[in-house]
């Protein structure tokens, strides 16, 4: 550790300054950026304690994998709506009810927020960070929402099939979304 603070040390005292001069006058060196000028320190964390899974996620993920997993979640969902409207006879009345307040939110705002996040992260946008949070989140909130109603309704008990299912997509949405939101926060230490 001692070494480790001694480099930080000697990194920053080897930053050039400028202390007694003044900004864009004449005899600054031409090598110089502002930030130099301005005695502003390059790196962002010159005055933080090391820590190593702070500066280097443990998980690595290409962008373009996880740009493609988010079209594909937003393409699963509007199949999902396919499927339910084909066969929503079996479920019983209320929990169809229920179902039935999701399609527009789904839609409209957790599919949009995938395919707007997948594609500011494959055009390396720096909004993608927060959509792709936005996505997670959302996808994180029908997971836990979908679950409560699942056990009240007993949609894990009727049948073996049924609540296998059910617990397969809730599982899903949970570390989907989870999993999104991880990203966000790694990426926006990251850069």
């Amino acid at each position: 550790m001692a070494f480790y603070w001694g480099l930080r040390k000697t990194r920053r005292d080897a930053l050039p300054t400028t202390t007694n001069q003044k900004v864009g006058s004449s005899n600054l060196s031409a090598r110089t950026t502002r930030n130099q000028q301005l005695n502003i320190p390059l790196h962002r964390e010159v005055d933080r304690p090391f820590s190593p899974s702070a500066e280097e996620p443990t998980v690595r993920l290409s962008v373009r994998r996880l740009a493609w997993m988010q079209r594909i979640a937003a393409l699963a969902i509007g199949f999902f709506w396919i499927s339910f409207w084909i066969d929503h006879n079996q479920l019983p009345a209320n929990v169809v009810d229920f179902e039935w307040c999701f399609l527009l939110p789904d839609i409209l705002w957790i599919s949009a927020a995938f395919w707007v996040a997948s594609n500011w992260l494959i055009a390396r946008d720096r909004r993608a960070g927060i959509a792709t949070a936005v996505a997670g989140g959302s996808m994180v909130y029908l997971g836990l929402l979908d679950a409560a109603c699942n056990f009240r309704h007993g949609q894990y008990t009727d049948s073996f099939s049924r609540g296998a299912l059910n617990a397969a997509v809730n599982v899903a949405c949970l570390v989907f979304g989870g999993g999104n939101i991880w990203y966000a926060m790694t990426r926006s230490k990251l850069e």
